[in-house]
Formats: structure tokens, sequence, C-alpha cells
């Protein structure tokens, strides 16, 4: 019996998740479930899964900085929408990842894979060097937006606010129009600069086009931007702790 945690930010993922886990040849326990940084943290020291599910982006933290500050060190298979040119760094580690959409036949090869690395030496991994790979997304300078048959660039300084909209995102840029992309706001997210910063689970700004901060209520931030053609937009509770880092507020 292999006992698996998952870790995902969005419920429609994790359910996929648990039924595709229940589908798998072998037997699977889900001992730990848990959708931010911090509730995965404490699971995973409570229920010590051998293996993780795991998410890059959490609302409150990165998913290496999850495994960072577990105790012991667990197997983990990365549930990831980032584009090909970082990936090369989990098949030089050992570690496996799941390339979003993946279907039932991908995770069954992955939960196949980690059972031949389980029984060998468990592999070397700097979580710091893993981690800075992910950051080197500051070059970037446009997006390629796609709409049914069409795609565009578009320059990233001219985006000020990334929203989801059902299943589709929608882009504010500086003189005020929207954009849409028939793409979820995490694929979006991980082909953006280091400029921006997710502040709700539905919403991503661009921090170098930001006028004020106020504060609200309740750990609530309200946004402003350079453009007075572009409308304030309002953060959640959930990521005050990343917003106080990223700003130091």
């Amino acid at each position: 019996m292999i006992e698996v945690a998952i870790i995902e930010d969005e419920r429609p993922a994790v359910d996929r998740l648990k039924k595709m886990l229940s589908g798998l040849s072998e037997p699977v326990d889900i001992v730990a479930v848990a959708m931010t940084g911090r509730e995965a943290i404490s699971q995973c020291e409570q229920a010590k899964p051998e293996l993780i599910l795991l998410d890059i982006h959490l609302p409150d933290m990165r998913g290496f900085e999850v495994i960072k500050q577990l105790s012991y060190e667990p197997y983990v298979i990365f549930t990831t929408a980032y584009a090909e040119y970082a990936l090369e760094a989990f098949r030089t580690r050992a570690i496996d990842y799941l390339l979003k959409p993946f279907d039932q036949q991908q995770l069954q090869t992955a939960i196949e894979k980690y059972k031949s690395i389980s029984s060998e030496q468990r592999p070397n991994v700097d979580w710091e060097e893993m981690s800075s790979l992910f950051d080197a997304r500051k070059e970037r300078t446009s997006l390629a937006v796609k709409n049914g048959d069409k795609i565009k660039l578009v320059d990233l300084d001219q985006i000020v606010i990334v929203q989801a909209d059902d299943k589709y995102a929608q882009l504010t840029l500086q003189d005020g129009t929207t954009m849409f992309c028939d793409q979820l706001l995490k694929d979006i997210e991980s082909r953006l600069n280091s400029d921006f910063v997710r502040i709700h689970r539905s919403i991503i700004i661009n921090t170098s086009l930001i006028r004020e901060i106020s504060r609200g209520f309740k750990s609530r931030y309200s946004f402003h931007f350079k453009s007075s053609r572009v409308e304030s937009v309002r953060s959640s509770a959930t990521y005050c702790d990343k917003i106080k880092e990223v700003f130091n507020l």
C-alpha cells in the first residue's frame, strides 16, 4: 500500500487526483490532502506519507518551500503547468513530474517510476537550487495569448491584471482594454515573469504597475494602478502573508 498526500490549491484538481489514484493498478492510501502550504506541512508532519503529489504554486508558498520545511524526506511527483525549459531539472534529479493536463496512464507511469526509485538509494536533491530554477523568469518580455485559432504576443509591461473567468482568463491592459485567453490562470501564471504576483485565487497583478496599496478589512489589501483606466482590485485574506513578504508590509 502506497501512502500518498495530495497537495493542490484547487478543489477540482484534488477531486480529479483522488479519482485517478483510485483507478491505479496498485492500492493507494490517501493519508493527507491540503490546499495551502501551511496545511500541507502540518498534515504531512502528522501522517508522514512516503509519496507527495505536489503542485508547485500554492496560495501561501511554493511547493519547494513545503518540502524544505518538512522534518523528513518524502518522494515527490510534481504536478505542474510549467513549460519544458525547467522540466529537465526534474529528470536529472530522479524526480518525476506530471505536466497538466495529464491522464490516467501518465499518472500510472509516474507511480511506477516512484516504485522503482524508492527501492534504490534516495536521490540527493538540492531544493534551493530547484527553487532557483523557477525564479529565472525575469527575462521574459511577452506572453503568447491564445484565443481560438489565433495567437497574439502581448508585452508583459502592458498587462496590469490577469483574472480567472470560468475556464478562461481575462487580461486587463494599461489602456483599459481587456483580452480573453482560452487558457487556465495557472497555465498563464507559469509563463509570466517575476513582476507578477498572485493576490487572490483568481487574480494576478503586475507589481511594477502599482501606484498605491491600501489596507482593508480582515487582512485584505486594495491595489491601485498607475493607469487611471484600470480599476483597483482587492486581495483575499489567504494571500495576506505572501503579500506582506513581497511588498515588505
